[in-house]
């Protein structure tokens, strides 16, 4: 795959066919996808990037203030994992990439925008009535649902008018825990949305700009 810039954030492009975006989440980095990529690689161009401050991305402004050591992120994956032991070994790169204290203090300002600036701009979108246009699919562990509460679908269906989803037998880390399962779901969905209803052909791909590694 080839490895770029943009502003600041590293991804990598690489495959044939319409563009899909895979983004990762805490704690991880773009190798999260490391057991999807090469199957969805043969039929869709993949950008897979290192979100702001994760990895090899770093947002505009730092100001590195928190340390923690290598235990903290073990313990993290662990409980995402249900035991050290069942993740895989090459996802424990993740230590590297959290031994930075750019990288920590990045995954806390996530967290810290969550209950701020982006809580406001969400209440904002509902008090406006907006929702998202495109189609979403949402898939969740099955162990985590809970009787009498609101399922993932009928959460996201109040942002978006859309929405189809289904469980796995995974964990916080699906893509890690279950990847077969997740290609299960993800394969069609992206086949019946990315791709022309008439002639069945690619959607075009526009390069991405910024500089190469």
């Amino acid at each position: 795959m080839r490895k770029f810039m943009v502003s600041g954030s590293r991804a990598l492009q690489g495959g044939s066919g319409p563009p899909v975006l895979l983004l990762h989440g805490y704690p991880q980095t773009h190798i999260a996808w490391r057991k999807l990529a090469p199957d969805l690689s043969q039929s869709y161009t993949l950008v897979i990037p290192d979100l702001p401050g994760y990895g090899a991305s770093r947002p505009k402004a730092m100001q590195p203030r928190w340390t923690a050591p290598d235990d903290f992120i073990d313990r993290a994956l662990a409980t995402m994992a249900g035991g050290l032991k069942k993740v895989d070994p090459a996802a424990l790169a993740y230590r590297f990439a959290f031994r930075d204290p750019a990288v920590r203090h990045a995954i806390c300002e996530d967290y810290r925008s969550a209950l701020n600036e982006d809580l406001e701009l969400d209440a904002a979108d509902r008090a406006q009535g907006r929702k998202l246009t495109c189609p979403v699919q949402v898939l969740w562990p099955a162990a985590e649902a809970r009787r009498g509460a609101p399922s993932p679908i009928e959460i996201w269906s109040r942002w978006a008018d859309d929405v189809i989803g289904a469980t796995t037998s995974g964990g916080h880390l699906q893509p890690e825990d279950a990847p077969d399962e997740v290609l299960v779901s993800l394969r069609p969905f992206l086949s019946s949305h990315l791709l022309d209803d008439e002639t069945r052909a690619p959607i075009p791909l526009r390069p991405p700009t910024g500089e190469q590694s």
